[in-house]
């Protein structure tokens, strides 16, 4: 099982918190991860798309864990939230 965290502004500052967006996890090996492979999808795409993508470098990096991560805000009239949003600076 992979638990992966990340830390949130809290009050209490020590707290550390499950990651709550959407992720997609290609390939997690039995044995500890060597290589750690992260995915980011565009605008409008999904994590799981992301993924099909990464089953391609799973059986070149058979010790790697391969996480496609989704984005946490929605973006415009696209239907998936982007990781880095075009509207930012």
């Amino acid at each position: 099982m992979v638990i992966i965290l990340v830390r949130r502004k809290l009050t209490d500052k020590t707290k550390e918190t499950a990651m709550t967006h959407d992720h997609f996890v290609v390939q997690s090996p039995a044995k500890p991860a060597q290589q750690l492979l992260l995915l980011f999808h565009g605008v409008g795409d999904n994590p799981v798309a992301m993924g099909q993508i990464g089953s391609w470098f799973a059986p070149l990096f058979p010790d790697a864990l391969i996480v496609s991560v989704g984005g946490v805000e929605p973006c415009g009239p696209a239907p998936g939230p982007p990781v880095v949003s075009p509207y930012r600076a």
